[in-house]
């Protein structure tokens, strides 16, 4: 009877080697109702956690073969084939060929369960840098402290979410407890382990992405405030006197943001403080511009410096340093010299007949080129008519009348067309033409 025990027993390693339930394997043993066949469960799944290799996957599909071929066999020779087949092979197994059953769990938890167990001693090595991080964030402001809180509660989250994993899983698993645990679980089983802890990495990773970003937060807070440390009493010196009460209020803005942890609050206030520290120099260069602008030029100025100051005022950096581009562009433009030229060149119409973009009527342009007092061409502002709106340009059209482009295309097919067409001397806004020109049309072609 011990041998038939034997032959149960095995049988019961094998079944749930291959995946099968422990219902499964009661219904496929005749006898299982037996009062002693708990006795032979329990042994067989002891030898399927010493011995897996002979149990599990292929080799396990052989085992059972061949013990449905002894089952076959008459009741004696059954005893003997049964005592070769455990005997044998488990004295071979423990005493010979152990390294090649441990080299057959290495395989079974990469396969199954080493990605999961990597990810777990990973976010669990993590938490503690993350631990480490939180106790090192300042107290003050209160701001600094809410979002360290913060992370330190997703940290705590992560930690609850990777304590409940499987112990194949969980952190400081030793490598060979993972092994033989893996020997104590079915197939279906090692699923069910698997399937339960995908979930909880999931969240743990989440849980310190968080952290992370929270820790970002309370870092970029904590580098803020030191920055701006007393900012309330340290007022540029050359800040106009109009301004201070701006300076005061961004300060008290930058303030209550450290303190409530806005970080988005506290990047506004920073950009206005460091558009006010600004202020000083911007306000040279416009006195600086100012005197070089004088008629139609001043009176183009004149609002654009108004919106400046204002821009600076509320702290808009964008919009005073749009403003600042404008006005020094209207410096640039009044600053610059150039002649104009005729174009008169291979590949280079001199007229052009087209309709208007505006009204649909038809339209005559005589084409210009801008030089450099040494004759190089050169680009220049142009204000687009047609389009509303200024271009960069060397070669643009001017509107004439029908007759002065006739005139034009006349002097052109006799050789006699004039070269100059115009100057633009430094401190005029606009070049003068040595032509009529129709109300001051300018098309960029």
């Amino acid at each position: 009877m011990r041998m038939e025990a034997a032959l149960v027993s095995a049988r019961v390693a094998a079944l749930l080697g291959q995946g099968e339930s422990l219902h499964d394997v009661r219904a496929r043993i005749p006898g299982a109702t037996d009062p002693a066949f708990d006795a032979r469960l329990k042994y067989g799944q002891a030898l399927l956690r010493r011995a897996p290799g002979l149990f599990r996957g292929r080799a396990g599909q052989t085992t059972l073969r061949i013990l449905d071929a002894i089952d076959r066999l008459p009741c004696r020779k059954r005893h003997v084939a049964l005592a070769a087949l455990l005997i044998g092979p488990v004295l071979i197994a423990f005493f010979v060929l152990q390294p090649l059953i441990e080299h057959y769990h290495d395989i079974e938890w990469v396969r199954a369960a080493a990605p999961e167990s990597a990810v777990a001693q990973g976010l669990s090595d993590r938490l503690l840098l993350l631990q480490q991080d939180v106790g090192e964030m300042p107290a003050m402001p209160d701001g600094i402290a809410r979002h360290a809180n913060a992370a330190l509660q997703s940290v705590r989250s992560a930690e609850h979410d990777l304590n409940g994993l499987q112990v194949w899983g969980g952190p400081g698993s030793s490598v060979h407890d993972t092994y033989w645990s893996l020997g104590e679980l079915s197939g279906s089983q090692l699923h069910a382990a698997l399937v339960h802890d995908r979930p909880l990495l999931t969240d743990a990773q989440y849980q310190v992405a968080r952290a992370d970003s929270e820790l970002a937060l309370a870092r970029e807070l904590a580098s803020t405030s030191n920055t701006w440390d007393g900012v309330s009493n340290n007022i540029p010196a050359d800040l106009p006197s109009d301004l201070i009460p701006a300076w005061t209020q961004a300060a008290g803005q930058l303030h209550a943001s450290l303190e409530s942890g806005n970080v988005n609050a506290v990047h506004t206030a920073v950009d206005s403080l460091k558009t006010l520290q600004q202020a000083g120099s911007i306000e040279q260069t416009i006195a600086s511009d100012q005197n070089a602008l004088s008629g139609p030029a001043a009176s183009i100025a004149a609002p654009i410096i108004v919106s400046i100051r204002r821009d600076i005022a509320s702290g808009d950096a964008s919009g005073a340093n749009a403003g600042l581009a404008m006005l020094n562009a209207l410096v640039a433009r009044v600053r610059s010299s150039y002649v104009l030229h005729i174009a008169n060149h291979a590949g280079i119409d001199t007229g052009i007949v087209r309709r208007d973009r505006q009204n649909g009527k038809t339209a005559c342009y005589v084409v210009v080129e801008a030089l450099s007092a040494q004759g190089a061409p050169v680009s220049i502002p142009v204000y687009d008519s047609e389009l509303s709106k200024w271009a960069v340009a060397h070669t643009y059209g001017v509107q004439v009348s029908l007759a002065q482009y006739r005139t034009f295309m006349d002097d052109k097919a006799t050789g006699a067309l004039p070269v100059m067409a115009g100057t633009k001397p430094p401190g005029a806004l606009n070049a003068a033409y040595d032509f009529p020109v129709m109300r001051g049309r300018i098309t960029v072609f």
